[in-house]
């Protein structure tokens, strides 16, 4: 089985349900292979990215896997900028997928149960912490099997995963990093990019990225550049780049493509 069904929702008002799902129903001894925690969310209801957020923290996933098996970091779809008020968050709607690299003992043969269980807040006009579970049974032997359903689901989320923009010759020469004096404050500096063509550009700092005075009111802009105010002076993080991803907007198209920056 390929794309585990939802576990039964914990509690009356369940607004996110976990499932996972792999590109392959069986796999072979020695090798790797990507498996999806995939939320599936309620209409107006959101979870977070594990990024900077005024509001909200991301999910948390503990594995039960078979022995030997390991499960790498998430790699996280790019979120959405979502602004109320003065409170910034980055969300996922609807639904999305974090993705994992398992790796298979050299010696590992048979059956191998997998179980993922999760903790996450969800927010609409209220928030809740709600929890769920789901499982995956797949078999271990030399001959894999694909799943061309649940491949189709992590090809989709990783269109979403940001490009590391330091693998992308022909995107670093385009995005520029520029450094400015902070305007105001004379002990300050701005940071940001040029990017030739853009018409929108957006920044989403994980934890590692310097601290930023003002993101609600920088980190969106309709236009080529952006810069962002460094909250600490300008001393003490003149050296520092901004961490994060990068959403670049071209003309008419409705879809970023997104790059981790750092």
């Amino acid at each position: 089985m390929l794309i585990a069904p939802p576990a039964s929702p914990e509690g009356p008002q369940q607004r996110a349900r976990i499932s996972l799902v792999s590109e392959y129903a069986s796999v072979a001894p020695g090798s790797t292979f990507t498996l999806g925690v995939r939320f599936d969310i309620d209409d107006q209801w959101h979870i977070y990215w594990n990024g900077v957020n005024d509001s909200g923290q991301p999910p948390k996933i503990t594995w039960t896997l078979p022995p030997g098996w390991t499960a790498s970091e998430f790699r996280w779809p790019a979120p959405t900028r979502h602004a109320v008020d003065i409170v910034l968050d980055h969300i996922y709607e609807d639904g999305v997928t974090l993705l994992t690299t398992i790796t298979v003992p050299k010696d590992y043969t048979g059956p191998a149960d997998i179980k993922a269980d999760g903790t996450w807040m969800i927010c609409k006009d209220v928030c809740l912490i709600q929890r769920g579970s789901a499982e995956l049974s797949l078999t271990c032997c030399a001959a894999p099997v694909a799943s061309p359903d649940g491949a189709a689901i992590i090809r989709d989320a990783q269109s979403r995963v940001p490009k590391p923009l330091a693998d992308d010759p022909d995107a670093r020469k385009l995005i520029q990093p520029i450094t400015e004096p902070g305007g105001k404050a004379a002990d300050t500096i701005r940071k940001g990019f040029v990017v030739p063509g853009a018409t929108r550009l957006e920044f989403y700092p994980t934890d590692a990225c310097p601290a930023l005075a003002d993101l609600l009111a920088e980190g969106s802009v309709k236009a080529d550049r952006i810069l962002l105010t460094l909250a600490e002076p300008a001393e003490t993080v003149k050296n520092r780049p901004l961490i994060g991803v990068l959403a670049v907007w071209f003309g008419n198209f409705p879809q970023p493509a997104y790059y981790q920056v750092e």
